[in-house]
């Protein structure tokens, strides 16, 4: 028998050594003998197309790919001294506790005032995205206003013509803030003394801040109150303290060392 090609693969070629050797027997064997060597040649031929190897091309693969999932709403039970802003710096890292309108929102049929959060509040935790416009407008809506500013001081009429002029009477000092507050978190108490001692009606000379938590007058103003911190009651400074803290956290008074 004459020797194959090299090239042949191997499995191949012993299907056609196989072959020959059915058909050389058939041959000798007989007619019906070479009727089933020949089925069996013919079968060894077609398991050889069966198990020859298939190429396929890697572009046809893909891998599945599975999208990211929001992080999950989570239940949290407040504690005495947290704020709105507080929690979502703990749940949305330091930097982001302007998130608390979206904490207020989920959460607004258990509290009415943003500025007031009481102990034992079960909340809701949404998750941590950017502050809806409509959202926030919301949460500052919800805060009272301060109460209205005082009324002007009585205007001075002028004196009849022909009647002596008086000397004006000088004007009178507006009365120090006095009273105190009871404050509601230990980081309020602790800012109380560390920027006036407990004393309302205090005043920085080289920065011009007063009250009990030493506004300065810029920042009053921005609040929407009139005359001067140091000259109003101690409850009106208190709320001026919690619209600020909600607006900015702890930012304003971050020199305190109040944690």
């Amino acid at each position: 028998m004459r020797a194959l090609p090299r090239r042949f693969p191997a499995v191949l070629q012993a299907g056609l050594i196989a072959a020959a050797l059915f058909a050389g027997y058939a041959a000798t064997a007989g007619p019906q003998a070479a009727a089933s060597a020949t089925g069996r040649a013919a079968r060894a031929t077609a398991h050889l197309e069966i198990v020859t190897p298939l190429t396929t091309s890697r572009d046809a693969v893909t891998q599945p790919r599975t999208a990211a999932l929001p992080p999950a709403q989570v239940t949290l039970t407040t504690a005495r001294g947290q704020t709105l802003s507080s929690i979502a710096a703990e749940f949305c890292g330091k930097g982001h506790a302007s998130f608390w309108p979206e904490i207020w929102w989920a959460n607004r049929s258990k509290i009415r005032n943003p500025n007031v959060l009481p102990a034992r509040t079960q909340l809701v935790i949404p998750p941590c995205r950017p502050v809806r416009p409509r959202v926030a407008q919301a949460a500052l809506a919800a805060i009272p206003p301060p109460p209205p500013p005082p009324a002007p001081p009585a205007t001075v009429q002028a004196p009849a013509p022909g009647a002596a002029a008086a000397a004006p009477a000088p004007a009178a000092a507006p009365p120090a803030a006095t009273g105190s507050v009871t404050p509601s978190s230990a980081y309020e108490q602790c800012v109380i003394a560390a920027e006036s001692g407990g004393n309302a009606g205090a005043v920085n000379p080289s920065s011009g801040a007063g009250g009990l938590y030493q506004f300065l007058p810029s920042t009053w103003q921005s609040l929407g109150y009139s005359g001067s911190p140091q000259d109003a009651s101690p409850a009106t400074q208190q709320q001026a303290f919690n619209q600020l803290y909600a607006q900015q956290g702890s930012a304003p008074w971050s020199s305190d060392g109040c944690g």
